[in-house]
């Protein structure tokens, strides 16, 4: 199954390591990147020192895979607040993450509907 999943998004999956983990937890959840993006940043609240975090129990299972991801590779770490498990991701991530959102993949169209 993991290899069909590649084979058929290999497209998808291209850039730098963090756009592919990315694009892995869109996929995972059937979502657009940058809606996936947007809705993973929309979790994220300020910390201690004001760093951001995420709830633990608030993550899909896209996200949780990007969050283990990160942690894996220290760019995040898990605290731990008031009984509560967050992950802080690395600042540097959170910037791309943020500046991912600006770039339009593909038009916007509406149409008026009578």
């Amino acid at each position: 199954m993991v290899f069909l999943l590649a084979f058929a998004s290999g497209p998808y999956f291209f850039g730098t390591e963090e756009q592919r983990w990315v694009s892995g937890g869109a996929a995972l959840e059937g979502l657009d990147l940058q809606i996936f993006t947007r809705d993973f940043l929309r979790k994220l609240g300020p910390g201690p020192r004001g760093m951001a975090r995420v709830d633990v129990t608030m993550l899909t299972p896209g996200e949780q895979q990007i969050c283990l991801v990160l942690a894996a590779k220290k760019l995040a770490v898990v605290i731990e607040d008031d009984g509560k498990k967050y992950y802080m991701p690395e600042q540097g991530i959170h910037e791309h993450l943020l500046g991912s959102l600006a770039v339009q993949d593909f038009p916007l169209r509406a149409a008026s509907v009578m």
